[in-house]
């Protein structure tokens, strides 16, 4: 199914101070975004308001417009130091905490719709699961303790943000090279990653680099520490939910950290594992019938709200051995599941053919996955 994301976004600026406006638009056209200001009209993408001149009861009024709208709606993004205040903090899509988080807006807005994704598939899955007499557990709320990962130097604001977890039950782990960090993210499940883009020697772009190819790091919100003028590696800035500077203090850290980790969906425990009665017995993939009954409820979904919707097909090679071919499929399987998302269906549609739907996937990410498996 095309995807909508591959096309230049459209990104409404809402300012009070039209100097402002036009130099907010000035940096988004900059980052390759198609920056309008004031537009309501038009089929908005992005509805970016700044919080410095704008009303929040106007972010409010917009949020709880966007959220009860039926088909495509805009996603709502915020501007300013003040996150941790006012409902919009934890209604917007996608908050920047300064102008230099504008450089990372076009993955941002990706990130943003992937998360829409993946909470519209986790009540998918459940209505598909009802309908075939199966209940999920609810969702249950951001917990209160998280587990950070902070990739990084021992510097004094990392101390300090140490403490500052300790005193809001926050567990930090820190490692100092990307090889301890990939280590310690593929053995815990962290709620949120903070990077240190000035720690040089901790190779940050290598872990964003991996971040992108991995299914289980590729939600996690992660927050890039970077001084204003650094020039920021591609695969930060991709890899970046939000851009903070490194002397920004570690209360402020924190409610970021905070504010991701509430909005950025379902955790992976939260897509159930499969009920014995919908897998396939030889490869425990999805069975067919529940995958074309599931596939029809994300394709309403994709085209209501006019986000993208991915088929993925592998093709087993028969080997020639009639007593091995079982264990291909199976091995395939495995391989299969272990590589994709937790928000991926996958099934065997034939006996050498699996096939997987990827929902808020666009070609470049499923062609990603592809390359993983």
């Amino acid at each position: 199914m095309p995807s909508s994301s591959s096309s230049i976004k459209v990104v409404s600026v809402i300012s009070g101070d039209q100097a402002r406006a036009e130099h907010l638009q000035s940096m988004l056209i900059q980052a390759g975004l198609d920056a309008r200001i004031g537009e309501f009209a038009v089929l908005t993408d992005v509805l970016l308001f700044d919080l410095s001149t704008c009303a929040g009861s106007l972010v409010d009024e917009m949020c709880e417009f966007a959220n009860h709208k039926d088909g495509h709606r805009p996603l709502i993004a915020t501007l300013g130091s003040d996150c941790s205040s006012g409902a919009y903090a934890y209604a917007a899509d996608i908050h920047f905490s300064n102008e230099a988080g504008l450089a990372a807006a076009c993955t941002r807005i990706d990130y943003a719709t992937r998360i829409v994704a993946r909470k519209a598939e986790a009540e998918l899955r459940a209505k598909t699961y009802n309908s075939f007499g199966v209940q999920l557990p609810t969702r249950s709320k951001s917990p209160s303790k998280a587990s950070i990962l902070y990739l990084g130097e021992a510097s004094p604001s990392f101390a300090s943000l140490m403490r500052e977890c300790e005193t809001h039950g926050h567990q930090l782990t820190a490692a100092f090279s990307s090889l301890t960090a990939l280590d310690y993210a593929y053995e815990d499940d962290f709620d949120a990653v903070v990077l240190d883009v000035t720690a040089r020697h901790a190779n940050p772009e290598g872990f964003c680099n991996m971040v992108k190819r991995s299914p289980c790091l590729f939600s996690t919100p992660l927050i890039a520490l970077a001084k204003p003028g650094d020039v920021i590696h591609p695969d930060i800035l991709q890899a970046a939910s939000d851009i903070l500077e490194p002397s920004s203090s570690s209360e402020h850290t924190l409610a970021v950290v905070e504010r991701l980790i509430e909005n950025c969906g379902p955790k992976n425990v939260q897509f159930s594992p499969m009920e014995e009665n919908l897998t396939d017995v030889e490869t425990g993939l999805f069975t067919l019938n529940f995958f074309e009954t599931h596939l029809s409820c994300q394709i309403d979904w994709a085209l209501e709200y006019q986000q993208p919707l991915t088929l993925l097909s592998f093709h087993v090679r028969d080997t020639g051995s009639p007593t091995n071919s079982g264990e291909e499929i199976a091995f395939a399987a495995n391989v299969v599941k272990s590589l994709l998302r937790s928000q991926d269906t996958p099934t065997r549609v034939d006996w050498n053919t699996l096939v997987i739907s990827m929902p808020g996937a666009t070609h470049q990410e499923a062609l990603n996955a592809a390359q993983r498996i």
